[in-house]
């Protein structure tokens, strides 16, 4: 806290010693036209000072430090216009003309562009981009970053959701895709509230008609960004005045009409953007019934308020939410009377005020509010049948219960579901809801040559869940099931200070950037055994431009970079509270009566929701480097980088044993009371099943039991171990060339994962084992990772793309040709424990002893021994797996009978083997042509041209085909158009 009020004090008093200040005045025109543009916005962004012009297109940006800066001039529609300017004087006829942005610009960008203003690596993809490449869901732009791939199925109409992966990869430990934030117009969208999945945000329900642009920070972020352990993707939808824009997409599989219109209130009244956008896709064109649909409106109202005066004040007031979903009910080729519906309804509201006060002690002060709510409601309706009645359970205290009928009793605690066919209908109701508060204040001053800029916050969040869980619709036919209802979950509260300060000093004719800050998040659980929870994180930026003349002919700029910092992940309600355990044990069953009536009696054993009060937050320790140079026309940036996770999520079990009574048939056969009159009963809380005679000539009688030991389970939360991301991405833009109106563009990256979970995790084999005497299986294993054969896996990848872009001003058309190859792709299954290999060979897959330790020898079947195991009779000691076992076999064969159980086998002889994989490529072609001002038509056919020859798997010396396969997308082709009124 004390770091914290030294640097907001820093922040207030540093302002005296700026030096000398001016104003800018001006005016911001259309090139085309002439006439003033309003509202554009003016700013220096490295001083977070900016002004807007007024209806004569004036501006008047004050208290401009002396200096060198860079001036921005930006306005919806138009060409974003950056160039430097020397200060040292006031200036009033400071006057910049704006070109329409459409493709009769000179240049156009149809890829992500590396943002040079940053200090880490960030990439931007703007409205052309976007509008070139028809994106169908938001996630899909991961494609145009460095090396990035088309997906393999960017269809809505599944179960599976989009979601955004940087710098990671699905099926990676560390919850990829949950590390990975994601906002839109400063609204930050979490999945930390739901109980369905610990993963990132499905992107389907976002609208992508209305997006003005797109920032992905890849790199390490600023301190004000928190809830995150990987990258940022930001998204900005339209703000401003516009036309009526009406845009249709058609593709075999979605169909998309999105209208949007920004309508200035005119006197001072400010501006409101209106979108609304209905898609719907579907499954299979030949059986268009199963579907996936979007119904999204965004509204946007925007003013400034004293925009002629020294502090203006901005406010922004967004509401944006989605009708929709997954619904497979009215499909005719499903199995009559079963569906999948799961609703994607979403509610977003942010209301942000940026206030630039311009004050010698303080620029400017930000306020932004935010709720979101969505609604992810799921219906699972299936076909059952069953030859026999089946049990089901649904007591929730302790003790011996008998099944019995429904219409006997329908609050029993086991009850029996007659033999037949029937439907069952199970709901989820997931209701995630997030709160978001922050308040920031920033202050930029100089001290002589140096320039200072300081930011200071607080933030604070809320996460909830305000949905019933899981249930069904029908009593009679409800399966085993407990309520567990989720919005009874105590809400998550996190609490966050952090400060940055960046220096610019200059060097001569060369000038180096410092940044430096950090967060403090602090995070609550009130009525939990989780308490509260704190993590630093601290993060530092750097940048050294060498050289900067880009009036040059030759060499225009050569910069450097580097970056390290910590950035935490908040966990999710699905880590957090799974649902409840609870074990049934079978106690008593005599087989059928002589009327034919079964008796079943079972002991319930219900487990606490176990919470870990050793859990610690998700967090990644990113660093990278990088350098940037401009050589003529060309650009090149290459990026090192290395992330290493820990404390990765994960789920595990712990096993409590307890004792229940079994009585067997050899009890009940020593009853001399005849069968026809025998009736059953059973103590609830002893177990003692006793015979009573139906004639009443014979006396009761207790049968003689059995004492059993089992375990009950219950799933926590507990941390992964450390793993490795590293890799190398790079951009070569070779610039156009003039005679043939095309550029040429080379991206790619090269990816490394590192992946070994060496946490002990208990575990027990499956119900169907048991002791060689019937009696539930006794022992439990601790196995190194899981009980898998792997507890980790290596990979590597080459990945390069090619891009021809085409661009002919005077026809105002595009034509890019993007080749996606993959050079290089090998991965390898591990099992290692602390730098050794963990499992052995086996000589045959029967055996259960090792022939040596080299597992990664090729074509051989691999065992794993847990690292220790326990007994149910003494739950507490751990014994050493493999020393016992090696004594059991010679002193004791029951006992080594028993732990073979517990060894894991290998299912192929190549199992760790490495599989690498022969090159492979497609390629895309992408053709957008402006119709005049008013109308423009894109085209686009991904995977049209690919290598469908079979290719090379080192894993098994197979050969594969690449046709249809999660690595190349199957032919796929859409076309758009977009009129303005």
């Amino acid at each position: 806290m004390k770091i914290f009020l030294s640097l907001i004090i820093m922040c207030v008093y540093a302002g005296p010693l700026s030096a000398r200040s001016f104003q800018l005045k001006g005016m911001v025109t259309d090139k085309e036209t002439g006439m003033a543009i309003e509202p554009a916005v003016v700013a220096i962004p490295g001083l977070q000072l900016w002004a807007l012009t007024n209806e004569k297109g004036y501006f008047i940006l004050r208290q401009v430090p002396a200096g060198r800066h860079t001036l921005s001039v930006s306005c919806l529609g138009y060409e974003k216009k950056e160039f430097n300017i020397d200060v040292t004087e006031n200036q009033a006829d400071l006057n910049v003309v704006l070109s329409p942005d459409n493709l009769a610009l000179k240049e156009v960008v149809i890829t992500a562009k590396e943002n040079q203003a940053s200090s880490t690596s960030a990439y931007t993809i703007d409205k052309t981009a976007l509008d070139h490449h028809q994106l169908t869901t938001l996630s899909d732009l991961s494609a145009l970053l460095p090396g990035g791939k088309t997906v393999q199925n960017n269809n809505p109409a599944t179960t599976s959701a989009k979601r955004f992966e940087i710098r990671s990869t699905t099926g990676e430990l560390g919850n990829p895709s949950f590390m990975t934030a994601l906002e839109v117009d400063g609204i930050r969208l979490s999945n930390n509230a739901s109980f369905s999945e610990t993963a990132g945000i499905d992107s389907r329900n976002m609208s992508t008609g209305n997006i003005e642009s797109v920032e992905v920070i890849t790199g390490i972020p600023s301190v004000e960004y928190g809830d995150v352990s990987s990258g940022i993707v930001k998204v900005k939808t339209q703000k401003g005045y516009t036309p009526l824009q009406m845009n249709v997409a058609v593709s075999p599989n979605t169909k998309t009409i999105s209208l949007s219109k920004g309508l200035d209130l005119r006197a001072n009244r400010g501006i409101l953007n209106v979108s609304l956008e209905r898609s719907r896709s579907i499954a299979d064109i030949a059986s268009p019934y199963t579907s996936y649909q979007r119904n999204a409106i965004t509204a946007i109202y925007t003013n400034t308020f004293g925009r002629n005066h020294a502090s203006p004040l901005h406010l922004s007031v967004t509401l944006a939410g989605n009708i929709g979903g997954y619904d497979s009910k009215s499909d005719p080729d499903a199995f009559v009377g079963t569906f999948t519906r799961q609703r994607d309804h979403t509610l977003r509201g942010a209301v942000s005020f940026d206030w630039l006060l311009n004050k010698p002690f303080l620029t400017s002060l930000s306020l932004k509010t935010s709720l979101s709510y969505s609604d992810k409601l799921e219906k699972v309706r299936v076909n059952k049948s069953a030859s026999t009645a089946t049990p089901v359970f649904h007591g929730m205290e302790e003790g011996y219960f008998v099944a019995t009928d429904f219409d006997e009793d329908p609050n029993a605690a086991v009850s029996l579901i007659p033999p037949g066919y029937w439907y069952q209908l199970q709901y989820r109701d997931d209701r995630p809801v997030n709160a978001d508060v922050d308040l920031k204040l920033s202050h930029h001053w100089t001290f002589g040559k140096l320039r200072n800029s300081m930011k200071a916050g607080i933030s604070f969040s809320g996460s909830k869940n305000s949905g019933q869980g899981v249930f069904f619709d029908d009593p009679r036919y409800t399966p085993t099931w407990r309520p567990y209802r989720y919005d009874q979950i105590p809400m998550m509260r996190n609490g966050a200070l952090y400060a940055e300060y960046m220096l610019t000093l200059p060097i001569g004719k060369t000038t180096m950037q410092l940044t430096g800050g950090i967060r403090r998040d602090q995070t609550t659980i009130n009525n939990s055994g989780y308490g509260r929870i704190g993590a630093w994180s601290p993060r530092f930026n750097g940048k050294y431009i060498l050289w900067d003349e880009p009036q040059l002919r030759w060499l225009k700029t050569l910069k450097i970079r580097g970056g390290i910092g910590n950035s935490v992940k908040l966990p999710s309600f699905a880590l957090l509270y799974p649902t409840p355990d609870y074990q049934q044990q079978l106690i008593f069953t005599p087989g059928a009566s002589s009327d034919g009536t079964a008796y079943y009696a079972y002991y319930i054993k219900p487990s606490a929701q176990k919470v870990n009060p050793l859990l610690k937050w998700q967090f990644t320790r990113q660093a990278e480097a990088g350098f940037d140079m401009t050589v003529g026309q060309m650009q090149f940036s290459l990026t090192a980088w290395r992330n290493k996770g820990y404390n990765s999520y994960m789920n595990a079990v712990g096993y409590t044993p307890f004792t229940y009574k079994f009585t067997d048939q050899k009890a009940v056969n020593e009853s001399n009371i005849p069968w026809e009159d025998r009736i059953f009963s059973v103590n609830r809380q002893t177990g003692v099943v006793t015979v009573s005679d139906r004639s009443g000539v014979l006396e009761p009688t207790e049968l003689p039991y059995r004492e059993r030991v089992t375990f009950h389970s219950q799933t926590y939360a507990t941390n992964s171990s450390p793993l490795l991301r590293e890799g190398l991405e790079w951009i070569l833009d070779l610039g156009k060339i003039p005679a043939l109106f095309t550029a040429l563009r080379i991206d790619g990256n090269y990816y490394h994962y590192k992946g070994i979970n060496q946490t002990l995790t208990a575990h027990l084999p499956t119900s169907s084992q048991s002791m060689a005497d019937g009696a539930p299986y006794k022992y439990i294993g601790y196995y190194v990772g899981g009980n898998s054969v792997s507890n980790g896996s290596d990979s590597k990848r080459v990945n390069l793309n090619a891009t021809f872009t085409t661009h002919i001003p005077k026809v105002r058309l595009v034509v890019s040709l993007r080749i996606e190859s993959t050079l290089y792709y090998a991965t390898r299954y591990l099992s290692e424990y602390k730098g050794q290999p963990h499992g052995f060979v086996l000589d045959d897959r029967n055996d259960y002893e090792g022939i040596s330790s080299d597992i990664y020898g090729g074509d051989r079947y691999v065992g794993v021994y847990p690292l220790y195991y326990v007994s149910a009779d003494d739950i507490n000691t751990k014994i050493p797996f493999e020393e016992k076992f090696s004594w059991a076999k010679q002193h004791d064969r029951t006992l080594y009978n028993e732990l073979a159980k517990l060894v894991v086998k290998s299912n192929s002889s190549y199992y760790f083997n490495q599989n690498r994989i022969s090159p492979w490529f497609s390629a895309n072609l992408s053709v957008t042509k402006e119709l005049g001002k008013r109308f423009s038509l894109s085209f686009y056919a991904h995977n049209f041209l690919n290598n469908l020859s079979k290719v090379t798997s080192g894993w098994n010396t197979t050969e594969n085909t690449l046709f249809d396969s999660s690595r190349i997308p199957g032919f796929y082709y859409g076309m758009t158009l977009r009129v303005k009124l």
